[in-house]
């Protein structure tokens, strides 16, 4: 057992040198990681290991001991013929929430799959119904009975398909159209899908599912598979029709089955990591409505490749992965624009804790919430260290459903605002937790409209070149979009400040940043839009291939980075990265000398 944790270890850490006791996340391993080292340990020893247990062993000693002790693990047994199909403890919080405000738009889950334009609608609905047959959420439904509630699965008859024709500036409108509209959840199936084609080389294959049936990885379950499906459909072969081991009503009676104890050692954990919990509250929030509204809006924004490479490397010095260290940086721009620094941020799991629930549909995500318990004369080192270790913690208790966790530790209900975290954080499209986005995704689905899950959420996903894309939704009732802006140009201002002194107190309110790091988070930021790596400060942007399109690209990252304006005439004037940095370097102490005031 020993021998194969290091084998799968230098596989998917890429490192070679691995003694008994280091730890996987100081090697650069993440929570999402922890899930495929749960998978390759699986098909290299044959040993299924919980994914709670795994959390806690960071160690090769502590994962072979676990491997040692799994050998007597039982697998998952199917639920025998006719049995009643169960809920899991998320599905039953969506149906709640779902009588709640019935057919509301607030849990779904769109999925954008680009296929050629030259696919016909007919081998779509075939493909449709390959995937419909695999797996059975997709075609269950939910209803109250003398029993309680119960899924039934029903027969895949029609595919529920529509095809659009529209113009390029169509694609958008018909997203919002589909994402303005719920579900009835007593009606199979929960998930609808339309065919849009605008003209050009692909076309968009728009699943709407209810997240009742459907996560983030189930999303990208059901990109893979479709795209695969078609293709292979296309091309006149036939389609891999392998279905997977367990179904997901299977995979909920084994969720059931966890001893009373281990959720009883969990919810006492969360009692007394979320006792006294504050809520979180910005000095800008307008009077709440009595009861919690939907009405929402977000505000996009993009972080430059130079910012995050600099921010990730704080991060790998500090030991924290980029999730942790974005993580810490939300949680620290919230404690110096709020009115404490003691606040929950709900953050989802996957919550699939053995390799058999990796290939199966349906929504096995939870929310953990994490307390970090910052304090401003943090570094924010410290702070990351601080928030990795919370992390950590939370997540080895994921199994503990958020309804019971909240009923356990917030007692009677404030209908105002969402109990326990009045913040989320979520890093999504990286492969693992959902599909990839690309810039297109993020276009049409800026028409589409924003239901508020909570006060503040931040969204946060990679683009290939090192770019980070992100997005803050906010409860419109709560916060006006000036708040919402500052906090977007904040972000980007912490990622540059931080990037560069990471030994900073993160309260670092009454010091400017110094000019020197301005000019070199700006020779970053040229170098990444010219694609030239031997620009110095002096040279003049526009005699290396600089245009007034890029000038005016490069002073909006400055001003995310900076917070500061710099106008386009005065670039012009003096376009090299020395002469903007003292631009920046002047409007920076301008603002900082106009607060002291």
């Amino acid at each position: 057992m020993y021998v194969a944790v290091p084998a799968v270890w230098r596989r998917l850490l890429g490192v070679e040198d691995i003694g008994s006791d280091d730890d996987f996340y100081r090697l650069g391993g993440h929570s999402l990681l922890m899930t495929r080292l749960a998978a390759d340990l699986r098909e290299a020893t044959g040993l299924a290991l919980d994914f709670r247990d795994l959390h806690q062993a960071t160690t090769v000693r502590a994962q072979a001991r676990l491997l040692r002790e799994a050998e007597r693990a039982q697998p998952i047994e199917p639920l025998p013929p006719g049995a009643r199909l169960p809920l899991s403890p998320a599905q039953e919080r969506f149906w709640v929430l779902d009588r709640m405000n019935p057919a509301s738009p607030e849990y779904l889950l769109p999925i954008l799959i680009w296929l050629p334009a030259s696919v016909s609608p007919e081998v779509v609905e075939q493909a449709l119904a390959e995937v419909m047959d695999r797996h059975d959420v997709l075609r269950t439904r939910y209803v109250m009975d003398a029993d309680g509630l119960a899924a039934i699965v029903e027969h895949a008859d029609a595919v529920p398909l529509r095809t659009e024709r529209v113009s390029p500036a169509g694609i958008g409108k018909v997203v919002a159209t589909e994402l303005a509209e719920g579900f009835d959840l007593a009606v199979a199936p929960l998930f609808r899908a339309t065919l849009v084609h605008d003209g050009g080389p692909e076309q968009l294959l728009l699943l709407v599912c209810h997240h009742i049936v459907c996560d983030g990885w189930s999303a990208r379950l059901l990109d893979r598979q479709i795209t695969e499906t078609v293709a292979a459909l296309a091309a006149g072969r036939t389609p891999t029709r392998k279905r997977p081991a367990l179904r997901y009503p299977d995979a909920v009676a084994w969720l059931r089955s966890r001893p009373a104890t281990e959720l009883a050692d969990d919810i006492a954990y969360w009692q007394a990591t979320l006792a006294d919990l504050p809520p979180l509250e910005l000095p800008a929030a307008r009077e709440r409505p009595a009861r919690r509204r939907l009405d929402g809006a977000a505000i996009a924004f993009e972080l430059p490749a130079s910012v995050v490479d600099g921010l990730l490397a704080a991060g790998r010095d500090a030991g924290a992965t980029p999730y942790v260290a974005f993580l810490t940086l939300w949680t620290v721009l919230l404690g110096r624009a709020g009115e404490g620094w003691d606040f929950g941020v709900g953050v989802p799991h996957a919550g699939r804790a053995r390799p058999e629930l990796h290939d199966l549909v349906g929504p096995f995500i939870e929310t953990v919430v994490i307390r970090s318990r910052l304090v401003p004369e943090l570094s924010f080192t410290e702070a990351l260290a601080r928030v990795e270790r919370a992390c950590r913690e939370g997540f080895a208790r994921h199994g503990a459903p958020f309804e019971v966790v909240a009923d356990a530790v917030a007692g009677p209900r404030d209908l105002s605002r969402t109990p326990l975290f009045q913040t989320q954080f979520t890093m999504a499209g990286d492969g693992l937790a959902g599909p990839r986005r690309r810039e297109r995704d993020v276009e049409v689905l800026s028409e589409a409209p924003t239901a508020a899950r909570t006060d503040l959420a931040l969204t946060l996903w990679p683009y290939p070149d090192g770019r980070y894309g992100g997005a803050i939704e906010y409860a419109s009732t709560v916060y006006d979009r000036g708040t919402v802006e500052a906090l977007v140009t904040g972000f980007g201002a912490l990622a540059a400040r931080f990037a560069a002194e990471p030994g900073l107190a993160v309260n670092v309110a009454d010091a400017p940043p110094p000019a020197t790091r301005h000019e070199q988070v700006i020779l970053g930021f040229v170098r990444d839009l010219l694609k030239q790596d031997d620009i110095a400060p002096d040279d003049d942007v526009f005699t290396r291939g600089g245009t007034s399109l890029l000038a005016a690209r490069l002073l909006w990252n400055v001003q995310s980075a900076f917070g500061v304006e710099v106008p386009l005439r005065a670039f012009f004037d003096r376009p090299t990265v020395a002469g903007l940095a003292r631009e920046v370097e002047r409007l920076v102490r301008a603002e900082f000398a106009t607060d002291r005031l």
